[in-house]
């Protein structure tokens, strides 16, 4: 009997413990500005409350509509155009080159 009772704790908490791993994924993900990992964290998220909804089934809907919230936010950081400082950098280099590298 007390191994049962054990059993069913541990079986009633792991979707949470789960959540919670998935939780701190998706942090670092969305700190790294890595989409593709923060958009799976968010896919494991939302499974495991689907398994946590039995227990707890107002819980688990709170939870499922803030999963859809967060998968609204873009994480990847849009790269900036350096191609103009990169032409200016080039034009700048050349030029010293031909006075000999004097300054």
């Amino acid at each position: 009997e007390l191994l049962a009772q054990v059993h069913a704790q541990v079986a009633e908490h792991a979707p949470r413990d789960r959540l919670g791993v998935g939780d701190e994924q998706a942090q670092v993900a969305l700190l790294s500005g890595n989409e593709v990992l923060y958009r799976e964290s968010l896919a494991r998220a939302q499974h495991w409350v689907g398994e946590f909804f039995e227990s707890d089934e107002a819980a688990a809907r709170a939870m499922s509509r803030e999963i859809g919230q967060l998968a609204g936010i873009t994480v990847a950081a849009g790269i900036p155009d350096i191609s103009r400082s990169v032409l200016a950098l080039d034009a700048m280099m050349k030029q010293r080159l031909q006075q000999g590298g004097e300054q």
